[in-house]
């Protein structure tokens, strides 16, 4: 059992406990104002391009918060802005070391080192940012911090991977295969069908830096039509989107295969019937190519052929 005394000693115990707890609350909640305070006037000053007072604000608060990557990105980022690129290499290269933005930091740090002449540095920390493919192209040819880095080979090769990753279609196998067709051709029908007249006119050209061919085709009674035809990089099959002008549409899914274009489709027929239609485009020289395309409505039982083309390059 325990004594008066005893029981005295453990009241003044828990109230001093008390006390030290109300008394130490204020300043806790004090220093966490203040540090939100902090935080919301740099990004104030940081958001209306106070670089002065915004690399203040974020020195203060990555001195506090050592790990905080985006102080020291932002504390850089408003050092480099005012000019000063020498004092902000430390704080990006510690926001690269903390994996913020890293792409950012490492396009920053490589101006920081082309205005210091530390051309391998420059290279290094370009070419890493540049290696993701999130820096566009025409921001690394027009930043005149690198100015000084144009006459080096590094540099022509540093642009020749840029422009392959902005445009990958360029230089892709896959966006090559129906190259054949691009141009200016009149079309003449073959077999039962043509018997050899020119049904039509077509022209196919490359478009979105190579990524799609537009077909824009017009028939002996001026009706006309066009398509949207690319390599799809998502399922790897090659597409068409036809449209006429009597509102007739197709869509096509397709494959390079066996030296030729093999598209299948399926649209809406006479009497709301599904009609497949299979096509084909083979080159067949440097200036002809046949295109070939056969209808089902049976679900691909039976075949019966609808269009027998062959293209010839105009010379106009």
């Amino acid at each position: 059992m325990k004594t008066n005394l005893q029981k005295g000693s453990g009241m003044r115990a828990l109230l001093r406990a008390l006390l030290l707890t109300v008394s130490i609350a204020p300043t806790v909640l004090h220093a966490q104002a203040a540090a939100v305070s902090t935080q919301n006037n740099a990004e104030a000053l940081f958001a209306k391009k106070d670089w002065a007072g915004a690399a203040k604000a974020y020195e203060i608060i990555a001195k506090r918060e050592t790990t905080n990557g985006m102080a020291w990105y932002r504390w850089g980022t408003s050092l480099q802005e005012q000019g000063r690129s020498d004092e902000a290499i430390a704080p990006l290269q510690k926001a690269l070391e903390l994996k913020f933005q890293p792409n950012g930091a490492s396009f920053r740090l490589a101006r920081a080192y082309a205005l210091k002449h530390d051309n391998e540095a420059a290279f290094t920390a370009l070419e890493t940012a540049a290696s993701s493919g999130a820096i566009p192209l025409s921001v690394v040819q027009t930043q005149k911090d690198f100015d000084a880095l144009h006459g080096e080979a590094r540099w022509m090769k540093l642009i020749a991977t840029l422009d392959a990753v902005a445009h990958p279609c360029r230089t892709a196998d896959t966006a090559q295969q129906f190259d054949f067709w691009i141009g200016k051709w009149n079309v003449f029908g073959q077999g039962a069908q043509g018997g050899g007249a020119q049904v039509g006119t077509n022209e196919i050209t490359s478009m979105l830096e190579h990524c799609a061919l537009l077909e824009n085709w017009t028939d002996a009674f001026g009706n006309k039509g066009k398509s949207l035809n690319f390599y799809d990089t998502g399922t790897h099959k090659w597409r068409q989107i036809w449209v006429a002008d009597n509102g007739g549409s197709t869509n096509y899914l397709g494959e390079y295969r066996d030296g030729a274009m093999r598209f299948q489709g399926e649209s809406v027929g006479p009497g709301g019937k599904m009609l497949t239609s299979r096509m084909t485009f083979t080159k067949v020289s440097a200036d002809s190519v046949r295109q070939f395309i056969e209808s089902s409505t049976d679900e691909g039982k039976t075949w019966t052929p609808s269009f027998d083309g062959m293209y010839v390059r105009s010379k106009m």
